[in-house]
């Protein structure tokens, strides 16, 4: 962090909090998303949020990291929410669609699945 002449609050110096802490954001996002793509670009986001809101930082509330990991945790909750509701959207979708499937399609699945478990049974017995 750098002091300003004309002020007694140090500035955020954001491409040095950077450098020190880009690699910690990201295992952070990595290791809770499982891949590259979705960690770059919550970690950009992180620091793109902490760039415009870097008035909000207050070092004598504690340190740029733990500011930092605030925003990531705000982020992969939205991030996690996001695809709880996108799955919810999904599973409603293919419920609400399953109702237009006639009965004799239906009954012809249940009668292959019947005819699929009765062979699987033959060939236990065959095997034994």
């Amino acid at each position: 962090m750098k002091t300003g002449a004309s002020s007694h609050k140090p500035e955020f110096d954001l491409e040095e909090v950077y450098i020190e802490h880009v690699a910690r954001i990201y295992n952070f996002f990595r290791y809770r998303v499982g891949n590259d793509q979705d960690a770059e670009d919550l970690t950009a986001t992180t620091f793109a949020q902490a760039w415009q809101n870097q008035s909000a930082f207050n070092p004598d509330r504690g340190k740029a990291i733990a500011w930092l990991f605030g925003i990531a945790r705000r982020l992969i909750s939205r991030h996690y929410r996001k695809k709880r509701d996108l799955q919810f959207s999904s599973d409603r979708f293919e419920m609400e669609n399953a109702d237009s499937i006639t009965g004799p399609v239906q009954s012809g699945l249940i009668e292959d699945i019947a005819d699929h478990h009765a062979r699987l049974e033959k060939l236990h017995k065959l095997l034994s």
